[in-house]
């Protein structure tokens, strides 16, 4: 057994050698990225889609970051992981950013991408916690667990399982190509086309409709209606509130209704006042859905009467 152990342990530094000398001989060979395009100033305000789970999916990357990777992605681009890395020749760091679309290769200030067909992906040297990817003629040294990273190699690598994962990864556009989305931290939002067509999202689900289908929405602070669609306001009166223990948007159409969560109620029932910045952004947000409603609901009827 101590003798397996030995072996083993020679077997490991012999490969470890062999992926050292690879990788020192290939670092001479090897090029940069070229032909990067320059990021563009980011407006944090302009942001409509929440960039927190980037953060998640990362650990690696601050807010600032995660920010530019949102703020560059357009938005009918899904990204199926995030990784970091930093170019092995100039230690420029850059974020591996695989979508529905192409692999993005952003760094703080300028950014790549290659379309899938035109990479080539292998390991050249394992470390611990990262490995040494050459992608086409560049060395990058990749942060990421095994699984993580043999993840990403097979994404590249078996067009069926990329296929698959975007595949899954696009229900929640519902077949529509959207030029407007708005999603909070909590995943919940709306999705747009130019054809009037709405994908309500919560963490749980993504519900299509259209306009016209729609009967009413409505802002509740708990149980009560604060706001609700604009044609529809004149009908009945509704509450003036300042406090609650949760906020959501109740959407009903002809075919059912349903929530969306803006502020969960929390574990210790904690009652959130109007001056509460949970408060302020949450109905902050809700409120900006409503008046993109409000606006598709009016032009619909402008243009259907």
């Amino acid at each position: 057994m101590f003798e397996k152990l030995i072996n083993n342990v020679q077997d490991k530094y012999k490969k470890y050698k062999e992926e050292s000398s690879l990788y020192n001989d290939l670092l001479n060979k090897t090029k940069i990225l070229e032909n990067l395009i320059t990021i563009p100033n980011i407006d944090k305000t302009k942001i409509t889609v929440s960039y927190k789970d980037i953060l998640e999916i990362c650990p690696d990357l601050n807010e600032q970051k995660a920010l530019i990777i949102r703020g560059i992605l357009p938005l009918n681009e899904l990204y199926l992981t995030v990784l970091y890395a930093k170019e092995c020749k100039t230690n420029i760091e850059y974020f591996l950013v695989p979508t529905n679309k192409s692999l993005w290769f952003i760094g703080t200030t300028n950014y790549k991408k290659i379309d899938y067909e035109s990479i080539n992906i292998q390991i050249i040297k394992n470390n611990i916690m990262s490995k040494i990817l050459q992608i086409n003629d560049i060395l990058f040294e990749v942060n990421g667990n095994n699984q993580k990273i043999d993840d990403f190699l097979k994404l590249i690598n078996e067009k069926t399982y990329r296929d698959n994962l975007i595949l899954e990864k696009e229900k929640e556009f519902c077949g529509i190509n959207p030029n407007l989305r708005v999603i909070n931290e909590l995943g919940t939002g709306i999705s747009l086309d130019d054809k009037n067509n709405i994908v309500f999202h919560s963490k749980n689900f993504n519900y299509l409709t259209n306009i016209k289908e729609i009967i009413n929405y409505e802002l509740l602070l708990d149980d009560n209606v604060v706001i609700e669609k604009k044609s529809n306001r004149r009908v009945r009166l509704t509450t003036n509130k300042n406090s609650c223990y949760q906020m959501n948007i109740r959407i009903t159409t002809n075919k059912n209704s349903f929530i969306l969560p803006i502020i969960n109620k929390s574990a210790f029932n904690e009652l959130y006042q109007a001056t509460s910045s949970v408060f302020i952004n949450g109905k902050k947000f809700a409120e900006k859905i409503i008046n993109i409603l409000d606006e598709l609901d009016e032009n619909y009827l402008n243009n259907n009467y």
